[in-house]
């Protein structure tokens, strides 16, 4: 999706969704209105599920995240809505109002796949998602790290995470929070090893023990990137066979600033 759909109000998908009815969470508690309360817990759990179909927002069958009809969006709004579960979860945590097991395991599904888009500048011990470039940001790969946008961090509180992952004995969280801590020599956050395909995103990654190399195409029923905001003027290529390979976590630090746009490498294009 090169350009910009702009949906109107009545149309609310995804992490948007989320920002709207935690407001009305917020409402309900200053005007004590327990219906309102009620629905916007409900708003909020209609959307923590596994969304199917092509081009559709919010978590995936395959643990991957789409946002703006479903481009690959794990570090940004899909990180967004993982805080804002944190905020609305940790609070509901052994009321009538926490998620059944349903959302719990969409939830889990979420992190199933976040591990594997995660990886790790060892030089400065700093948490990142895959590639400032594209696979997991989208458009945000045009700000440089010292923004403190989602190129600076994965922007996540492992140890809240941990938390809710013990109110919901969920041992996906709870791995995920435990995995990431720490210091580690390479790339590799988390230390484990394998390919995973994200079907329903045409991306790729592969984990050896002491470097991660991902890969991203697109087709007809997959979105590649998008320009919002003047954000990522000159990714339209950035899902053609964009290959990177991380060894120590630094190799692409704030390069979106210096690269040639048509010879970002793998790509299959002239």
């Amino acid at each position: 999706m090169f350009g910009r759909y702009i949906n109107g109000l009545d149309y609310l998908t995804g992490a948007n969704t989320l920002d709207v009815a935690s407001l009305g969470i917020d409402t309900s508690f200053l005007t004590v209105d327990e219906a309102l309360l009620s629905d916007a817990y409900g708003k909020i759990h209609g959307e923590l599920q596994i969304k199917n179909g092509t081009q559709v927002d919010g978590i995936r069958a395959d643990g991957s995240f789409g946002q703006h009809d479903g481009v690959l969006y794990n570090g940004n709004y899909g990180k967004e809505f993982i805080n804002a579960i944190l905020n609305v979860e940790i609070q509901a945590a052994g009321t009538q109002l926490t998620a059944n097991s349903a959302s719990q395991n969409a939830f889990a599904t979420l992190f199933e796949g976040n591990r594997w888009m995660i990886y790790r500048n060892a030089f400065a011990n700093v948490l990142h998602w895959d590639f400032r470039q594209q696979s997991a940001l989208g458009r945000f790969i045009s700000f440089p790290v010292i923004d403190n946008q989602p190129t600076a961090n994965i922007g996540m509180n492992l140890t809240r995470i941990k938390d809710l992952g013990q109110r919901w004995s969920s041992d996906a969280l709870i791995n995920f929070a435990d995995s990431l801590c720490g210091i580690g020599s390479n790339a590799n956050a988390g230390s484990f090893v394998g390919n995973k395909m994200f079907f329903a995103n045409d991306y790729m990654v592969h984990r050896g023990s002491k470097y991660v190399s991902t890969l991203k195409m697109f087709y007809k029923r997959t979105m590649n990137t998008e320009c919002v905001n003047t954000q990522n003027p000159f990714g339209f290529h950035l899902a053609d066979g964009v290959l990177r390979t991380y060894l120590r976590g630094d190799e692409y630090e704030d390069i979106a600033a210096s690269w040639d746009w048509d010879l970002i490498p793998g790509t299959t294009v002239d």
